[in-house]
């Protein structure tokens, strides 16, 4: 038999237990997301740099 206040306390501590079993998951979104900036920011930079070698006319 669990006591009312016992139930709150379980419940006050799975509740934050829950969310940290879902932060890894916005983590991993997160750091891929901004991944893919820096490998699209690193393509543009490329690119740049491949035309201003074409193009530079002397």
């Amino acid at each position: 038999m669990i006591a009312h206040g016992s139930l709150i306390l379980v419940l006050l501590f799975t509740s934050p237990l829950m969310e940290a079993f879902s932060q890894p998951t916005k983590v991993v979104t997160l750091v891929m997301f901004k991944w893919e900036i820096k490998e699209e920011a690193r393509l543009l930079e490329r690119r740049m740099l491949y035309l201003h070698e074409t193009l530079d006319v002397r």
